[in-house]
């Protein structure tokens, strides 16, 4: 039994090298998990900050909130056509905007301000008056900053609404200047139209005198330029042109009356060259004399032709009938004659006529083409004159329009109240019920960023499954902390004593099997090395709990306290220091005197001896010199098995030392306390030192913490099994 007995895990393997965050895959049973053992955490954050809300709503206060609601409407009354004046405003979003920006300017907030006597009020004073170092100028800008503040002015979605809401601690107040806000900005509109209109009333004042003085002149210039020229003017033109148009329609005129007569003329000689019948022609029908004659002639002739009948051609009567005839013929011939003589006359006069006529028409052209220059110029100034009346005439129309609109005070705002504020009966500030909620799910979700915060800074194992994944070596389970260790005064070997059934007693017994479970019969190691990383991790009670439970079963068990350094065995089992193993490895005692026997449990016990001051390399070698070697072996006839307590690995090489000389070591970790990486570098010492590693347990494990981790080992000693062991 003194050869080694081979390690349980492959030496040069090593820890495991993977990153220690490297879990399994989270959970929503993981989560869960989480919170559960963080609840404490989680609660007394929700608990705090919902309670430090609901202290501060109390001390806050209260704010009231009032609105009015106005409407852009777009209407308005142009006063000149050329480019309107006072138009109305348009519909479009930039229109709105602009407005908003007018209900927030500071002038307007300055009126607003000096309407309801502000300045006196506490509210946007802070109870200040300006001092001496401050002018009155910036102590108005001050209450007009804090009034501008409790002031919002927003559109109502895309429409044209505007909303005027302001805050204040009286809701009263808060409701009359909303509403006066609203009321002074529809004054203003209308103030602002009526110093438009003014304004241009005044312009067209003062233009329509200019223009009433330009036209005298423009005028008065035509008139003496006509004079100046010559070219009188006539009822729509000029006199020269009126002559030349009359003289031009004479002419016509004239032109078809000689025409005329020139055709009758010739009708005339042509009957008369022909020896035709003269008398037929038109123009001696015309004649009255001759249409006498005629008759006469005819009368003569009706009466010749009854003498003739009755008397003969012979007849005195019928000769002196026909003699007259003739006469009366001859008169005819001789009036024709003078008809004749009159229409060459005609003509002759029609002709000189025209001739006059045109040579009156050139000489009036000639004068026209002449003055054609001065023409031109009369011109451009008769235009420009009619350019001014046309102009003067639009601004007289236009004056009076302006003037009727001032006169009749049909000016109308663009903009309406849709609906006045009323008094608010519920603060806007602050809404505690939502703040609260608010407070309660951002206290949740702090609490929660807490719990997993100090979850993740947690470096310590807790669980046998979390030791296999980051070092490759075996987990031996763990011992539950002993529930009077929460009160001082009992210790978990008096515990085990008193409780053999309890759940602390079956984890030391499931120890003893689980160390033997990888060694074939009677093979089963007998030198037993507990060690830990650092002080304080519950190696010394585990190796006297586990060296009183072999001893129980009836076997012949030593304990040896092998750190010298701090010995503590003596103290955890209430023993009076005496010579122990220093004494023995340096001859001053022998070995009888320095075991004592607990007669209860009958276990045989080696304190650490004396105090040594020794430096660190001289107790080292100590345990590892042949004296310490001989004294195992003497050990190992006279006891079943030996339980050696020895120091913490971090500590010293006693530990890698014992290691090598015992056949197996347990390595005790506190449960969710020592650090994984210090864990982790003591367990590659021993490992590399070439040290008999039989596994990792984990000590003092919270059963009631432990079962809320969904690892597999998580609920041992717990739950529906605690009904199987003992109190």
């Amino acid at each position: 039994m003194n050869e080694p007995i081979p390690a349980m895990i492959n030496k040069e393997s090593g820890p495991s090298s993977q990153a220690l965050s490297s879990t399994k895959d989270f959970s929503l049973a993981d989560l869960v998990a989480i919170v559960r053992r963080r609840k404490s955490l989680l609660f007394s954050t929700i608990a705090g900050v919902t309670l430090l809300t609901i202290i501060i709503l109390f001390f806050l206060t209260p704010r009231y909130t009032a609105e009015t609601l106005v409407m852009i409407e777009g209407r308005g009354i142009n006063i000149v056509n050329l480019e309107s004046v006072v138009s109305g405003l348009s519909k479009d979003a930039e229109t709105v905007a602009g407005e908003i920006e007018i209900l927030r300017s500071r002038a307007l907030a300055e009126k607003v301000i000096e309407n309801m006597e502000l300045y006196n009020d506490p509210e946007f004073t802070n109870n200040s008056t300006p001092d001496k170092g401050d002018n009155d100028a910036q102590f108005r800008s001050r209450v007009i900053n804090a009034f501008l503040k409790r002031l919002d002015i927003s559109q109502k979605a895309k429409s044209r609404v505007i909303s005027i809401a302001f805050t204040s601690e009286d809701p009263k107040k808060a409701t009359q200047i909303a509403n006066t806000i609203a009321e002074l900005y529809l004054v203003e509109q209308l103030e602002a139209k009526y110093d438009a209109t003014r304004r241009v009333t005044d312009w067209l004042n003062n233009r329509v005198t200019a223009l009433r003085q330009k036209v005298e002149e423009s005028e008065l210039a035509v008139e003496k330029f006509r004079q100046k020229s010559g070219l009188l003017q006539g009822k729509e033109t000029s006199l020269s042109s009126q002559q030349l148009t009359e003289l031009n329609t004479q002419l016509i005129m004239v032109k078809a009356g000689r025409a005329e007569a020139e055709a009758r003329l010739k009708q005339t000689k042509t009957l008369i060259k022909a020896g035709g019948d003269i008398e037929s022609s038109g123009e001696v029908l015309k004649s009255g004399l001759i249409q006498n004659l005629r008759q006469q002639e005819a009368g003569i002739q009706g009466e010749l032709a009854e003498l003739r009948t009755e008397y003969g051609e012979r007849h005195p009567k019928v000769v002196n009938l026909k003699a007259e005839a003739r006469s009366i013929k001859l008169k005819i011939k001789t009036e024709v004659a003078k008809i004749a003589k009159g229409m060459e006359n005609e003509v002759a006069i029609a002709r000189a006529r025209e001739a006059s006529l045109k040579e009156s028409i050139g000489l009036l052209n000639k004068q026209i083409a002449e003055s054609s220059d001065d023409l031109v110029q009369l011109h451009v100034l008769e235009r420009e004159a009619e350019a001014n009346r046309t102009l003067l005439k639009t601004l007289l129309t236009r004056m009076k329009e302006a003037s009727s609109q001032a006169d009749e005070n049909i000016q109308q705002a663009d903009a309406r109240i849709v609906s006045s504020a009323t008094v608010p009966s519920n603060p806007s500030f602050p809404k505690k019920l939502p703040i609260i909620a608010l407070a309660i799910v951002g206290s949740a979700l702090i609490g929660l960023l807490l719990t997993f915060l100090f979850e993740n800074l947690d470096q310590g194992f807790r669980s046998g499954e979390e030791i296999e994944k980051y070092s490759d070596v075996e987990s031996l389970g763990f011992i539950p902390l002993v529930g009077s260790l929460k009160n001082p005064g009992t210790k978990p070997e008096s515990f085990l004593r008193e409780n053999k059934k309890s759940a602390f007693g079956q984890a030391v017994n499931t120890l003893r099997w689980t160390i033997n479970l990888p060694y074939p019969d009677h093979q089963s190691p007998k030198k037993i090395l507990f060690t830990s990383t650092q002080p304080k991790e519950g190696k010394t009670t585990v190796a006297v709990s586990f060296a009183m439970m072999q001893a129980r079963a009836g076997k012949d068990v030593i304990l040896i306290d092998a750190d010298c350094r701090i010995p503590s065995v003596h103290e955890t089992l209430g023993l009076q220091s005496k010579p122990g193993l220093l004494e023995v490895l340096a001859g001053e005692t022998n070995l009888v005197d320095a075991i004592h026997v607990d007669e209860e449990t009958h276990l045989n016990v080696m304190l650490a001896g004396k105090s040594s001051h020794d430096p660190i390399d001289m107790l080292s070698d100590i345990l590892e010199s042949d004296e310490m070697d001989d004294l195992l072996n003497r050990l190992t006839e006279l006891y079943d098995i030996i339980i050696i307590d020895s120091p913490p690995v971090m500590a010293g090489p006693d530990a890698i030392i014992l290691s090598k000389k015992s056949d197996t070591t347990v390595f005790v970790v506190r449960w969710a306390e020592t650090k994984r990486e210090a864990v982790l570098r003591a367990l590659k010492q021993l490992q590399a030192s070439g040290g008999n590693l039989a596994g990792v347990l984990m000590s003092m494990v919270d059963v009631k913490k432990h079962a809320l981790y969904s690892y597999g080992d998580s609920g041992y000693y717990s739950g529906r099994l605690e009904k199987y062991y003992g109190s």
